[in-house]
């Protein structure tokens, strides 16, 4: 089964217009701040782990794996790139895990999920994680979507508050 992590309720998920990047920080139209989406992204990342309980002695692996091109302060300033983000992307790039993937690590420790799942929503990279029972990647809208064996869905009382958890079958999830 597929299921799919979000900030939209599932009844109103096709019907809303808010930010779903990382990049729209500072746009009048969202009055989305860093904080916020610091919020938002780390409310996620704990609703993954939480509901996944893994082993942290347990590898996971980086599937399908597509670079995306860096931020840089002339393509920050063409596209209007908020300065707190642009500096977020700047430090991002320097660390350590960031490095290792680029260079074509593709197996870590599964203590570095939220580490890899930063690199995703923030779309500084796009891969597949692949974990135990689990697979998990982040698509368009800021969704993380999970393919799993296991009922997700009796663990839905472990999710941060406005963040939902909805079975997802319409979604052909990538080998």
């Amino acid at each position: 089964m597929t299921y799919r992590i979000s900030k939209y309720h599932p009844l109103f998920s096709k019907h809303v217009d808010d930010w779903t990047f990382l990049t729209d920080v500072g746009k009048e139209q969202y009055n989305l701040t860093i904080e916020k989406y610091s919020d938002v992204e780390n409310q996620y990342i704990k609703a993954v782990t939480d509901l996944l309980s893994l082993d942290k002695n347990e590898q996971l692996r980086i599937g399908n794996f597509q670079e995306i091109i860096k931020w840089n302060s002339v393509s920050s300033k063409r596209y209007n790139v908020d300065k707190s983000v642009f500096e977020l992307y700047t430090k991002d790039y320097q660390k350590r895990i960031y490095r290792e993937l680029y260079s074509g690590k593709r197996i870590f420790s599964c203590c570095k999920l939220p580490e890899l799942l930063k690199i995703l929503l923030r779309e500084e990279a796009w891969f597949v994680i692949s974990v135990d029972d689990y697979k998990i990647d982040v698509g368009y809208d800021y969704y993380i979507h999970i393919s799993t064996i296991k009922d997700l869905m009796k663990n839905i009382d472990l999710l941060p508050d406005e963040i939902y958890l909805e079975e997802f079958s319409e979604y052909e999830f990538l080998n």
